[in-house]
């Protein structure tokens, strides 16, 4: 698990910082004192709640290590591949509200400094992994939205040829259906573009 950033993980830099604030992938070294004790650690910053972003990182965490709750912390405990050694472990943190939040990064064992820098690059892999998703996501609702509009739209093409086919005059707004294709055009460059922000991450 613990390694040297991977060399694409820095190009997310540029691409993340050109599409504005919500993608900001700054890690930041910071003190923080938990439970009496100062910790020398890495934080980074979302723009989604604390609760969405403990669950997050517990379903990320949970690939590799095991997260237990201390109630004012969490520690993570990450198995070595020399198992005759004790697993890595890291003190972590959330703090924040219901729409921004802080994720807080530190090896439990202040006087180990062999892992000290890795923590920095979890953080900032777990960044591009979360933002990576989220991306998903919006491609899924965009996907959806167009599709219901699209469907709109045939709809009331249907309902025009019916008519027609019946040698009545139609009863379809023509401003509505214009409408509607606005809004698929609107739609339809907005899935391209996350589709290609997605494309640039990966």
């Amino acid at each position: 698990m613990f390694k040297l950033i991977p060399a694409f993980f820095v190009c997310c830099l540029t691409i993340f910082n050109s599409f504005g604030q919500d993608y900001d992938l700054t890690i930041k070294e910071k003190k923080k004192e938990i439970t009496g004790i100062s910790y020398q650690g890495y934080s980074t910053s979302f723009e989604v709640g604390q609760s969405k972003l403990q669950k997050a990182w517990w379903k990320h965490t949970k690939k590799f290590g095991v997260l237990d709750n201390m109630r004012s912390h969490y520690v993570l405990k990450i198995p070595t591949s020399d198992k005759t050694l004790l697993p890595i472990s890291l003190i972590q943190t959330t703090e924040g509200t219901d729409s921004t939040s802080t994720l807080f990064l530190a090896v439990f064992d202040q006087t180990n400094n062999s892992y000290k820098k890795q923590v920095r690059s979890m953080l900032l892999e777990f960044k591009v992994q979360f933002y990576v998703m989220a991306l998903e996501e919006k491609i899924q609702n965009t996907e959806s939205q167009l599709a219901d509009v699209g469907a709109s739209y045939q709809s009331e093409l249907l309902q025009e040829a019916k008519m027609k086919k019946k040698g009545l005059s139609s009863s379809t707004d023509n401003s509505h259906k214009e409408k509607l294709i606005q809004e698929i055009t609107r739609l339809t460059y907005e899935l391209e573009e996350l589709k290609r922000e997605l494309i640039e991450v990966r």
